[in-house]
């Protein structure tokens, strides 16, 4: 009797410890969620994601390592994923808003097939959480390779106060399968 309750006691430790062993692993190769590159130039700033290092975005557990343009880790669309990774960030921390004009974002997407039908979209909410702005347009590339895409966003920064945040995200429509990577995003 007493060797049963030992075996259990054991047999509990080491699938206790192996649990941890793969969380820990596990955590250790997810891209670190800490820098970004903050690029001042005379006109403007720009904000550039190869999700090695992914600050200022929300939706991160769409990062993976399965297939990617540069580096390592991509962001992936597909039939669960509606949303990619999110840009986020208030208006407040981004210099000379006012004086915005137009919004540049560029990116890589790979798709074994055509993209139908998912948008590129820029939103502001304001403080409460309600839609100051929003706007999109259908994104699209090669098939089997990686492409670019870029869009331009007029904005009027001026009509705006800094209380809100803005959001850039691409909106998986009809829950296609490519992915994201080198993602740039220029205010002028």
């Amino acid at each position: 009797m007493n060797k049963s309750i030992g075996l259990k006691v054991f047999i509990t430790l080491v699938i206790i410890s192996l649990a941890v062993f793969l969380t820990v692993r596990y955590r250790m190769t997810k891209p670190e969620i800490s820098e970004q590159v903050e690029t001042k130039m005379k006109d403007s700033i720009a904000f550039t994601f190869d999700f090695e290092h992914a600050s200022d975005l929300k939706n991160i557990q769409t990062v993976t390592d399965f297939k990617a343009k540069s580096g390592t880790y991509s962001a992936m669309l597909n039939d669960s994923i509606e949303y990619s990774v999110t840009f986020s960030k208030n208006l407040s921390d981004i210099p000379d808003f006012k004086l915005v004009k137009e919004v540049k974002v560029e990116c890589s997407l790979f798709s074994d097939k055509k993209i139908q039908n998912a948008s590129i979209v820029l939103a502001i909410d304001g403080p409460d959480g309600k839609s100051i702005h929003w706007s999109g347009d259908n994104i699209y590339g090669k098939e089997n390779e990686w492409s670019t895409f870029t869009k331009v966003f007029p904005l009027d920064g001026s009509y705006l106060d800094n209380s809100g945040i803005l959001k850039i995200f691409i909106w998986n429509k009809e829950k296609e399968v490519f992915y994201l990577d080198d993602l740039n995003i220029v205010f002028k």
